[in-house]
């Protein structure tokens, strides 16, 4: 789970967490497959979401909850229709 750079290698500025939400919320009720924090493949329907805050509102990020798993938005790896094929 890395964050996101531009071509010169510097690291993007932070997605503000309104689109990060609106990004977020279309991932509700779809299945997909992702990657946790600590390097594990998942995949299941996204049944939630949460903000997750270390302290400082402008480094809020919305994570993504699929059962007992959650997980960054630009850590999903493919989303899926409802006949379990790629999209």
């Amino acid at each position: 789970a890395g964050g996101a750079a531009d071509r010169n290698g510097a690291a993007a500025p932070p997605i503000p967490i309104e689109q990060q939400l609106a990004a977020a919320a279309i991932m509700v009720g779809k299945q997909v497959a992702a990657e946790t924090e600590d390097g594990r493949s998942i995949r299941g329907i996204v049944n939630r979401l949460s903000i997750e805050s270390s302290g400082d509102v402008r480094k809020r990020t919305v994570r993504l909850h699929v059962g007992a798993n959650h997980f960054a938005l630009n850590d999903i790896r493919e989303v899926f229709c409802g006949d379990g094929s790629t999209t």
